[in-house]
């Protein structure tokens, strides 16, 4: 099961998620994302506290990240570890998303 708590910076919603994002925790955080993409035109994740990401996980960043661009928002994901950053270089979506440290 993954944490995410909601810090509201204005028209920019920040969340930071803790714990592992796969199939058990994909679509508890997909519907959470949504829900929060529905109110702020910005959303930054900070993964700083998630150790590991599968491909449910990839597929949850790929649709709310679809979602944003398609209401002219923006989603940033900040503070990456190592392991995580990896996967997404891999995968191609180090390319495909907005990183910031």
């Amino acid at each position: 099961m993954v944490k995410i708590t909601l810090v509201n910076g204005g028209d920019v919603a920040t969340l930071l998620l803790e714990g592992r994002i796969d199939a058990g925790s994909a679509q508890e955080i997909q519907d959470k994302l949504q829900e929060v993409t529905k109110r702020f035109d910005r959303l930054i994740l900070d993964l700083k506290k998630v150790p590991y990401i599968s491909s449910a996980g990839l597929r949850v960043l790929r649709i709310v990240h679809r979602d944003m661009e398609q209401k002219g928002g923006a989603l940033i994901i900040r503070n990456v570890r190592k392991d995580v950053m990896d996967v997404f270089n891999l995968t191609g979506f180090g390319i495909l998303l907005d990183f910031e440290e």
